[in-house]
């Protein structure tokens, strides 16, 4: 299973434009599944049959038994409680499935390679045979390791084993989200040639911790708030992501990024191609709109249907003020020792904000996977067509991640502060914390404060200062020679 994001750096990677994820339609392996496919299962039981049949592929959970207690707990919840449904359902499925080399007439697909800015576009219904596969075990994670170096290609997979076992709870909820995407395909309530686009960046040359000290850009109000981030609005949404995307496995949790992933669906195919991200990289999706309807999130996470703004027996194109454009950048983990305030870690998650950032609001046109593709550099430039665009965010690099929501939310501000555009920012629910940076922000644009200004401030903040309910009173004071009244409180802590 994937972990946490580490600090580590991945290692240069080497070009191997041959290397590509081979589908299960290659010529080597095709007849295998296409015999297994063309004989649909007719009952549970022989579902089951089907699943443990394709278990040699995935050596890391050997041939053991696998368990349908989602799939028998889902058959009530959307299927009326008839196993004939769900039986056909599957069949359906299979058929799908059998659909893959006129899909991908290649049998394969192009992978992001890390340090190469390179993009990938594939239709919804391309999209949901990969899922057809990934849910009956039929795709092997790429396993490849360079037989003149130690490096090692990290991509994901799309088996849905470990949801596959839960009979309750969040796993069972991710796996009525893909069955209610799936459906929605078969039923015909989503259109089939909708286009999304996996785009990778890298930033050849990112800024320095000089290049940071010298911008003189004044930094921007943004829009605090309590409410969710997927509000009206042309807005990029920003994924907290993990450097292997959602840990590269579907598993049973339901952190912001998973959420956002089973609320997208047409995102799942990237965990096949999509290689770790290093620090001067970042993942961007374009179109996936977000056709799972949900509440909650962690342990309350629920799926409660279809969005009926993206579905329904006519659909039409998604709104123009739904978010089409999801930014996953991966923060550091801070470990409680202060790791968030090295100039290491502080110039690497500005430039993960700001190469994001710029990507969207230029809308960079990036060379396709054929050929073997170039990195380019990408800073901040023109102001792109798009005057009401900005980025929709929250606490990025917080929660298990460690980081300080104040500095978090300074960072991210002083991005876009770059960029020239808007930062619409979620404290999810916490009224006290969006009232102290909504008023550190007003108090650092009210005294001109420039992004140079505020980076040397935070790189050279004293230890004591850096503490979660320190900073921004130390902040406000240094940049503005005042704290703001709703921090006078914290102020008044801070003397005693």
């Amino acid at each position: 299973m994937g972990n946490l994001n580490s600090n580590e750096e991945l290692p240069a990677y080497t070009d191997h434009p041959d290397l590509v994820y081979k589908l299960p339609s290659h010529p080597e392996t095709w007849p295998r599944f296409k015999a297994a496919l063309e004989n649909p299962p007719k009952s549970l039981d022989e579902i089951c049959v089907l699943l443990n049949s394709f278990a040699d592929l995935h050596p890391d959970c050997g041939k053991r038994h696998r368990s349908l207690l989602s799939f028998t707990a889902i058959i009530p919840e959307i299927f009326d409680g008839d196993e004939g449904k769900f039986v056909d359902f599957f069949t359906w499925m299979c058929q799908l499935a059998l659909r893959m080399p006129t899909l991908f007439p290649t049998a394969s697909l192009p992978l992001l390679r890390t340090q190469h800015t390179l993009q990938f576009t594939y239709t919804r219904e391309q999209a949901a045979c990969l899922m057809a596969h990934g849910m009956l075990g039929t795709l092997p994670r790429l396993w490849w390791q360079c037989p003149d170096t130690e490096e090692k290609l990290i991509t994901g997979e799309l088996r849905i084993h470990h949801i596959s076992e839960c009979s309750g709870g969040v796993g069972l909820e991710r796996m009525k989200g893909l069955f209610l995407y799936l459906l929605a395909v078969r039923d015909g309530v989503v259109p089939l040639d909708t286009e999304v686009t996996v785009e990778r960046v890298c930033s050849e040359s990112p800024p320095t911790d000089a290049w940071w000290q010298a911008q003189t850009s004044q930094l921007r109000e943004a829009e605090v708030h309590t409410e969710g981030m997927e509000s009206d609005g042309p807005h990029a949404f920003v994924d907290f992501a993990n450097r292997d995307l959602m840990i590269h496995e579907i598993i049973p949790s339901a952190t912001q990024e998973e959420v956002l992933f089973s609320a997208r669906p047409d995102m799942f195919p990237s965990l096949l191609f999509t290689e770790r991200m290093a620090s001067n990289e970042v993942v961007l999706f374009h179109n996936a709109a977000p056709l799972i309807a949900y509440s909650g999130y962690g342990g309350t996470f629920k799926v409660t249907g279809l969005d009926p703004k993206y579905t329904g027996p006519a659909p039409t194109p998604a709104p123009a003020s739904a978010p089409s454009t999801v930014l996953a950048i991966d923060a550091i983990v801070n470990d409680g020792n202060g790791e968030e305030y090295s100039f290491a870690s502080l110039v690497r998650d500005l430039n993960k904000c700001l190469i994001s950032y710029t990507a969207f609001f230029s809308r960079t046109v990036v060379q396709t996977t054929h050929p073997t593709p170039t990195a380019t550099h990408l800073l901040p430039g023109p102001p792109a067509p798009l005057p009401a665009a900005c980025v929709s965010t929250g606490l990025w690099g917080c929660g298990v991640f460690g980081g300080t929501p104040t500095l978090k939310f300074l960072q991210q501000l002083m991005a876009v502060s770059v960029c020239g555009r808007s930062l619409r920012f979620s404290s999810y629910g916490n009224a006290l914390l969006a009232g102290q940076l909504r008023a550190l922000n007003q108090a650092l644009v009210a005294a001109h404060v420039t992004v140079g200004q505020l980076y040397v401030a935070i790189r050279d903040s004293p230890p004591a200062a850096r503490q979660a309910s320190q900073i921004g009173v130390y902040l406000a004071r240094q940049l503005t020679g005042r704290v703001p009244a709703t921090m006078e409180d914290i102020a008044e802590e801070q003397e005693e």
